[in-house]
């Protein structure tokens, strides 16, 4: 999304991309309830995303290096954050199965299933594993 938007600020006034992206609807309504969002509103989100501020990218995206290294951070930060939120996502999970392993040899509430002696943390569970035995 943003990658391109450089470019387009770059053109030409008379350039139908640059008229595209610059334009606004004189007349016309908008629907009732959640509003559809414009090219500018996605792309803001996208600079927000990568630390851009988005009152000034056009003059930032306008030094087409400044504009091309100022990307390449922001992305290589916003990809660090995401994927340190999923594994820390993915360690919480692993952590409450494991707590919840501990919980039912605790409370001793694991039951056996009569017919293959799979054991089940909750009487639910082995409901379910029941079925597969039909």
């Amino acid at each position: 999304m943003v990658w391109g938007s450089g470019h387009v600020v770059r053109m030409d006034g008379g350039r139908l991309p640059k008229q595209i992206m610059n334009a606004q609807f004189e007349n016309g309504k908008r629907t009732q309830g959640g509003q559809r969002k414009r090219y500018k509103d996605t792309l803001h989100q996208s600079l927000k995303q990568c630390f851009i501020h988005p009152k000034t990218w056009e003059h930032q995206a306008l030094q087409r290096d400044t504009w091309r290294s100022s990307i390449h951070k922001g992305v290589e930060i916003f990809e660090g954050q995401r994927r340190q939120k999923r594994e820390d996502k993915r360690a919480a999970r692993k952590e409450r199965e494991r707590n919840a392993g501990l919980q039912s040899a605790v409370t001793g509430t694991e039951v056996s299933c009569p017919h293959c002696d799979k054991t089940c943390r909750s009487r639910i569970g082995l409901i379910s594993h029941l079925r597969t035995h039909k």
